[in-house]
């Protein structure tokens, strides 16, 4: 079954309880760069404290030692899953994978490392400004296939691409969606998107959701009301 993770893409740490504790069936916190920087690991240990799962989306991306060396930081702070770029190249994402595999056998945790493929905001046209002769769903799946090859425990995908890199891959190689609409149509600045229930049936494992409940009137409605598109 698809689980929830809330994208809590909010400013400071004093938002960021409104929503741990009027929203108690959130369970799964994504934590992005902008209340990371602002708030370090105060939100971690904020979110664990409430006995809340975590995923810290950082996004790394730099030289293996680099990178290797940050996901060896991260471990400490036990959370559940992060994130490094897959485009970060081979050695990178081999050597950061191992790290949290020895990490992970030593503390006996289970953090997850995944890889981010080609972000949501994303599309075929961009894609060609970048230099790449492959379109959008192409790319992505061959990216998640390397990732797994590495030894990645899954990716950071559109729900578009969730069912053909399952294909590719394994059925236990975890996909973690954003770009999903409440109504299934694209907004903002997401341009591979889909609706709940079609990213369910996608093969999506996690459904990565945070505008539609951040600016909902009535959050904890729309929070109930996707989960129970996930049962």
């Amino acid at each position: 079954m698809a689980e929830l993770i809330f994208a809590l893409d909010v400013p400071d740490i004093e938002k960021a309880r409104r929503f741990v504790e009027e929203i108690p069936e959130l369970t799964f916190y994504k934590v992005g760069l902008e209340l990371f920087v602002r708030e370090g690991r105060d939100i971690i240990e904020y979110l664990k404290d409430h006995q809340k799962r975590i995923f810290l989306d950082l996004k790394f991306h730099d030289i293996p030692s680099t990178v290797a060396g940050a996901a060896r930081q991260v471990m400490d702070m036990g959370v559940d899953v992060f994130n490094i770029h897959i485009s970060g190249g081979w050695e990178m994402v081999k050597r950061s994978a191992e790290v949290v595999a020895e990490e992970r056998a030593k503390r006996e945790v289970e953090t997850k490392i995944i890889g981010v493929t080609v972000l949501t905001s994303l599309g075929n046209e961009d894609i060609r400004r970048l230099g790449f002769q492959k379109n959008v769903s192409e790319l992505v799946v061959e990216l998640a296939k390397r990732g797994y090859e590495a030894g990645l425990d899954g990716v950071v995908c559109s729900p578009l691409e969730a069912l053909n890199i399952k294909k590719v891959t394994s059925e236990e190689f975890l996909t973690f969606t954003p770009g999903i609409s409440i109504t299934g149509e694209r907004r903002d600045d997401q341009k591979r998107v889909m609706s709940v229930r079609d990213a369910v049936e996608n093969s999506c494992d996690y459904l990565i959701i945070g505008r539609p409940i951040r600016n909902s009137n009535d959050p904890r409605g729309t929070v109930l009301s996707i989960l129970k598109q996930l049962v």
